[in-house]
């Protein structure tokens, strides 16, 4: 049979967001519309016969830098080559754009074979909704506030554009988006969204400790106490650490972050919850 790889479309990356969760990774219900949303041709699948067997992704954040992920091949399939011809597809789409990824711990060795770096770790955390229903004195709904003010946020911190997946992120279904405001300058948002399993709070991007404390309180307290919580950090980022220890979450998963030509210049002292594996 012939293997083809073509770009994925709009409906199949929904399938890859579908893969991703039975590879154990746990996305959000509602993810794949905004995922196709900021890149379009950025989506991969690589099919036998009329059978999809293996998907990646590979999204470009202007001329500079781009995000690889959804490296899956169907387990009867795997280590026959298919998943590596995928894989240099998306890595030419990228052209010469420094490429960053999320590696699972037992493949960096691979990674590193073909030119990734490794820049930090990251960990998913796990806890409860606390039920509280607490929303903060200065947290506000992040619809009510003028995209534009948070869109120049996202920039700031994240390091590059996305307002198209942003304007999707931040209006998911079943998801509570908010800032925290104070003398209107909006100082930190995150985004708490319905997963395969429980909820998940990402991104959260606050100007110091006291900001991010008050926002997770009030993602967290939106949840009910026997809901399970997600929440994916930097480790880099000892305050992102604190939270997850004030609430006792513990750690259930770990990636590799990596990039080809080293860790562009984020802010990571306020990252202290990541937007995504699959797109940083």
């Amino acid at each position: 049979m012939e293997y083809k790889i073509r770009k994925a479309t709009g409906k199949e990356v929904g399938a890859m967001v579908e893969w991703a969760a039975k590879e154990g990774w746990n996305p959000g219900i509602y993810d794949a519309k905004c995922f196709y949303t900021h890149d379009p041709n950025g989506f991969f699948v690589g099919v036998l016969g009329n059978q999809i067997i293996a998907t990646v992704s590979a999204v470009k954040y202007g001329k500079n830098y781009g995000f690889m992920g959804f490296y899956i091949v169907k387990p009867k399939y795997r280590k026959k080559g298919y998943g590596m011809k995928l894989f240099q597809k998306a890595w030419d789409y990228l052209g010469n754009r420094n490429k960053g990824g999320d590696g699972v711990l037992e493949n960096l060795k691979k990674y590193a074979r073909i030119g990734f770096k490794l820049a930090h770790y990251n960990a998913r955390y796990q806890g409860f909704g606390t039920g509280s229903r607490k929303i903060g004195p200065n947290i506000e709904n992040l619809r009510n506030i003028d995209f534009r003010k948070v869109a120049k946020y996202d920039d700031s911190v994240f390091g590059f554009k996305r307002h198209a997946f942003l304007k999707c992120w931040i209006n998911q279904s079943e998801s509570f988006a908010c800032g925290l405001v104070k003398n209107g300058k909006l100082l930190g948002y995150s985004v708490l969204r319905k997963c395969f399993e429980g909820y998940k709070i990402g991104p959260l991007f606050a100007d110091n400790d006291s900001v991010a404390n008050e926002l997770f309180d009030s993602l967290i307290g939106s949840v009910d106490k026997k809901e399970k919580v997600f929440f994916d950090i930097p480790e880099v980022n000892k305050n992102a650490l604190k939270i997850v220890r004030k609430y006792k979450m513990k750690k259930v998963f770990a990636t590799g972050r990596i990039y080809t030509k080293g860790q562009p210049k984020f802010p990571l002292q306020r990252w202290y919850g990541v937007t995504t594996f699959e797109l940083g």
